[in-house]
C-alpha cells in the first residue's frame, strides 16, 4: 500500500486534485463535512456495490455496531452509506484549572454565558499576555465549522433551516455570531489567524486559560514535550448556551474511490472493513484512535 502523510489543512485539496486528475487514490479519507461533495461529484462509491459480495465482505461487518449517528453523519448521504466511520472525536472545554483556582474558581463554566459574564473578566490579563480564551478562527472550514458553529448552536440558531435556505438573520443565529464577536476581547490579538495548533499551542503554553477543541488533541496537551500544563490541565464539556449543550462533532470515514480499478476497489473495500472491525477496536483505541464502534 502507498500512503502518503499530509497536514489536515491539506488533505481535501490534495485529494480533490486527484479526484479532478483522475489520479492514484484508491481509498478516500472522508471528513463528515466532506461527504456531500465527494459523493454528489461521484468520486467513491457507495458500499452496497460490496456488500452483496461475499467473497470481499467480512462476515461479521455488522454495520449496527457502528454508533448511527457516526453512520449516518460521517459515511452516508441521499440514502445511501458510501463510507465506514474510521475515527471521530467530540468538541470539549480544555482548561488550565490552575489558572482558574488562582482566579478564584474551583469549577469550569457550565454555560457560554459564565465565560463571558464571570470567568473572562477575572482570567484575562493581557499586561501579561494571557488571556481568558482561544477560539480557532483561521478563515475557512475552520471559522465556519468550528469557531461560528461552536456559539451558533447552543443559541439556537443554524447555517440553513429546515427548507434549507440561509438561516443566518434568525435572531438565534445573530444571536451567537454576536457572543462570538463580544468574546474577542478576551482573546490574543490575531486569534483570527490561529487554526486548530495555535489554539491548542496556547493553551499548553500557558498564554490562554481555555480552547474549546476535539479530543484528539488530549495527546498534544499531555505531552510534556509539546505542553507546560502538567497537572494543570483540566477536561469538561463544552458550555451550554440557551438552547442547552450542543457541543460540536467531528470525524472521518474511510471509502472507495470510483476511479479505482475494480481489483484496487475490492482490496480497498477489505481493507476498510478491517480497519473499522470490532475485532481490531480496542487495539485501535489503545494506539490513540477513536473507534466508531459501540462495543468498545
Amino acid at each position: 500500500m502507498n500512503y502518503e502523510i499530509v497536514p489536515y489543512e491539506n488533505t481535501r485539496e490534495k485529494e480533490v486534485l486527484n479526484f479532478n486528475s483522475k489520479g492514484d487514490l484508491t481509498m478516500a479519507l472522508v471528513d463528515l463535512v466532506w461527504i456531500g461533495e465527494f459523493a454528489q461529484n461521484g468520486w467513491i462509491v457507495p458500499i452496497d456495490k460490496f456488500t452483496g459480495d461475499a467473497s470481499i465482505t467480512d462476515p461479521n461487518l455488522n454495520l449496527k455496531g457502528f454508533f448511527p449517528l457516526l453512520l449516518d453523519a460521517f459515511g452516508s448521504w441521499g440514502g445511501k452509506t458510501y463510507g465506514l466511520p474510521f475515527d471521530n472525536y467530540s468538541g470539549l472545554l480544555f482548561y488550565n484549572a490552575c489558572m482558574l483556582k488562582d482566579a478564584g474558581f474551583d469549577k469550569p463554566p457550565a454555560t457560554w454565558e459564565e465565560v463571558i459574564k464571570t470567568y473572562a473578566p477575572k482570567l484575562n490579563h493581557p499586561d501579561k499576555k494571557q488571556y481568558a480564551f482561544a477560539l480557532q478562527s483561521l478563515r475557512g472550514e475552520t471559522q465556519s465549522c468550528d469557531s461560528f458553529m461552536r456559539v451558533v448552536w447552543p443559541f439556537g440558531g443554524s447555517l440553513l433551516d429546515k427548507t434549507f435556505h440561509s438561516n443566518l438573520t434568525s435572531p438565534e443565529t445573530q444571536a451567537g455570531l454576536k457572543y462570538r464577536q463580544d468574546l474577542m476581547k478576551y482573546m490574543p490579538p490575531g486569534v483570527v489567524s490561529y487554526d486548530h495548533s495555535e489554539a491548542v499551542n496556547a493553551l499548553a503554553q500557558n498564554q490562554v486559560a481555555m480552547i474549546t477543541e476535539w479530543s484528539a488533541f488530549y495527546g498534544t496537551l499531555t505531552d510534556p514535550k509539546t505542553s507546560k500544563l502538567g497537572d494543570c490541565l483540566a477536561v469538561a464539556p463544552e458550555p451550554a448556551g440557551p438552547a442547552g449543550r450542543l457541543p460540536a462533532l467531528g470525524g472521518f470515514s474511510l471509502a472507495v474511490a470510483s476511479q479505482a480499478s475494480e481489483p484496487q476497489q475490492k482490496a480497498s473495500w477489505i481493507f476498510i472493513q478491517w480497519a473499522t472491525s470490532e475485532a481490531i477496536a480496542r487495539a485501535y483505541v489503545e494506539a490513540g484512535g477513536v473507534s466508531g464502534r459501540t462495543s468498545i
